[in-house]
């Protein structure tokens, strides 16, 4: 049973029972109008015993009533959600969205835990060509846990969802007109009935280092659902970040988190690198792509565009194969059992002490020491890790010390730099590699774009270097 997506906008409002909604009339643009239908909504949640996607904020539920009837998956994604929809007649989770959330879920069993009965009146602003610019949700709504003695719990909120045609400015609109209507302080249906899932935090500076390794072992837990999928060029890039990120604080705060398994640093650092494969591909689209449009008509001799595509397609398919078959690595699943616990409670040694200006002065040494000592593109490369590592601390920082912003824009400028010449590297070298493949008519032009790319990239190479 094939599975839908689609990217899901909506902000929830609490409301009073009293609560009137007011004329929406204003958002109609010319030509389109309103629709109002009212349905009866029955969901039933699944999660793990340990309430694992509560906690990272998915939802999986299976809902009867209503037009998306089914099976869904929702994953958090910035300020929006990706909803996976499945129309799968199962009476349990299906394959398609229980594969999606296996990395996370580990062994644990897939249960329900609360059922939610919805009344709903929708009202539906439509386009003049009959598209949904936003639809508002009034909700009346009872939630009940799962077990014998569970209580219900009664509550009405108002959601408004941007529509496939609309646009975020619409829900600026129709925000302005909802008088009455609060923020809501619990943004989730599941989380009024099961309350938000309990996080262990500390106190004090720690408490900064924990929230920050929580913040990306989530992003990496997360990322994964999403890699389940097609994985597109963002959800790679930022399950890449949240790795790196994770693998530095643990480097720089290795005194503040207690208990890190010996071979978790070697084991984020293959995780990763099963991903490089597939961020190459999308950088070297990117690079290509760019580079072929600044030449001259003249420059570009055969096929070159079609077969720069097929060898990225090539070499994406085969990364994502490889990225699949670790799935059921029993290195795979460690990390992500070790990233789901941390995401609850991060291990924190007794009476640690946290010295933010010493961990950044540190880094800032380490930084100028390599780029003193580089004297050729792995230097280079070296000097850019230890860009990324203080830049990280700073993000961490900012709150304790002042400065620690500053400090993590500078080296993001000489990170982004010394990224552009890695790239320039990456790319000449792929060109070269198609120059010399046979692609006999189209060699001239890898040719030309290898020489560029190299070009670019020793640029920046003697400005550094000499610098």
């Amino acid at each position: 049973m094939s599975v839908e997506h689609h990217r899901e906008r909506e902000l929830t409002f609490d409301v009073d029972d009293d609560w009137e909604l007011p004329d929406l009339s204003a958002l109609v643009p010319e030509g389109g109008r309103i629709e109002t239908a009212q349905h009866d909504l029955s969901a039933t949640y699944y999660d793990t015993e340990r309430s694992t996607l509560r906690l990272l904020g998915l939802t999986l539920r299976h809902r009867e009533g209503g037009e998306d009837a089914g099976w869904h998956l929702k994953i958090p994604t910035e300020d929006a959600r990706t909803e996976v929809q499945s129309q799968a007649a199962a009476d349990s989770v299906p394959q398609s969205l229980r594969r999606r959330v296996a990395g996370i879920v580990g062994d644990d069993s897939i249960k329900p835990v609360a059922t939610i009965r919805t009344t709903r009146r929708a009202t539906r602003v439509l386009d003049d060509g009959g598209g949904l610019l936003l639809e508002v949700a009034d909700d009346r709504v009872t939630g009940t846990a799962a077990g014998a003695d569970a209580y219900p719990v009664v509550w009405r909120e108002v959601e408004v969802e941007l529509g496939a045609a609309g646009e975020e400015d619409h829900l600026d609109q129709v925000t302005s007109l909802l008088s009455g209507a609060r923020p809501a302080a619990v943004q989730r249906k599941i989380a009024h009935v099961l309350g938000e899932a309990p996080v262990s935090v500390p106190e004090g500076l720690p408490a900064m280092v924990v929230a920050y390794v929580r913040e990306q072992c989530g992003a990496i837990l997360v990322g994964d659902v999403g890699l389940r999928d097609d994985p597109t060029p963002e959800v790679v890039h930022a399950t890449r970040v949240g790795i790196r990120r994770l693998r530095s604080t643990l480097r720089l705060f290795d005194h503040v988190v207690a208990g890190v398994p010996e071979p978790l640093d070697d084991d984020l650092g293959w995780l990763a690198g099963l991903l490089s494969p597939l961020r190459d591909a999308d950088i070297l689209r990117h690079r290509l792509g760019d580079a072929l449009d600044d030449l001259e008509p003249q420059a570009i001799v055969g096929p070159v565009a079609q077969e720069v595509e097929a060898e990225l397609e090539s070499m994406r398919h085969a990364a994502k194969a490889g990225w699949q078959r670790a799935w059921d690595d029993p290195r795979y699943r460690a990390i992500m059992a070790t990233l789901v616990r941390w995401y609850a409670s991060v291990p924190v040694g007794d009476d640690v002490r946290v010295r933010p200006k010493r961990v950044l002065r540190k880094a800032r040494r380490k930084v100028r020491r390599r780029l003193e000592q580089a004297t050729d593109a792995h230097g280079l490369h070296q000097a850019r890790k230890a860009a990324k590592r203080l830049r990280y601390a700073g993000d961490l920082l900012e709150p304790a010390v002042p400065r620690a912003e500053v400090i993590a824009d500078e080296a993001k400028e000489l990170q982004t730099t010394l990224g552009e010449h890695q790239d320039f590297a990456v790319a000449a070298e792929f060109a070269r590699k198609l120059a010399e493949s046979g692609r006999v008519e189209s060699a001239f032009t890898y040719g030309v774009l290898a020489d560029r790319f190299e070009q670019r990239a020793a640029e920046i190479r003697s400005a550094q270097l000499s610098g």
